[in-house]
């Protein structure tokens, strides 16, 4: 194999690799540009500043060890934080208001998939914008868990192993 080859797989690659992340871009942006998206967004808001912060409140449990290091529970609160969010939020983002569980599948195995999907509200904006909000939601609970930790220890001024 010689450089020639090399250089036009690697150009070929790095090509590929800039034109899905382009699209993908293109795409995130274009969601947040859908007022309909935007707006069922706002709307869900409330919902992911409340389990943010009662989730990240895990940080207040107390350390096994005394080395300041986080236990297995307040290393999973952004993800329950996430999964709780998503539950809650998700009649924010999709026409399901007002509906129980139930009754929703019973009119969707009378509609075709386009009519089900139009019947939900789910376009690819509002889809996008719920994803972004459930990972933005597992984030911001991982960073204020650590940061109520951090606090909390040099506040009681435990000590690390080793001293």
């Amino acid at each position: 194999m010689n450089i020639d080859a090399v250089k036009s797989v690697s150009s070929s690659i790095v090509g590929s690799a800039r034109k899905v992340a382009k699209k993908s871009y293109d795409t995130v942006k274009n969601a947040f540009d859908d007022s309909i998206a935007r707006s069922n967004l706002k709307k869900s808001l409330p919902t992911a500043f409340a389990t943010m912060g009662v989730f990240s409140l895990m940080s207040v449990l107390p350390n096994r060890k005394a080395d300041g290091k986080q236990g297995k529970l307040e290393k999973k609160s952004g993800t329950i934080a996430s999964v709780v969010f998503a539950a809650l939020s998700y009649k924010k983002f999709f026409n399901v208001e007002g509906k129980g569980i139930k009754d929703i599948f019973s009119e969707l195995k009378k509609l075709n998939t386009a009519e089900a999907l139009n019947l939900l509200k789910i376009n690819k904006s509002n889809l996008i914008l719920f994803l972004v909000s459930i990972f933005g939601v597992k984030l911001l609970t991982n960073i204020a868990t650590k940061g109520i930790d951090g606090f909390i220890n040099e506040a009681a001024n435990v000590k690390k192993l080793g001293e």
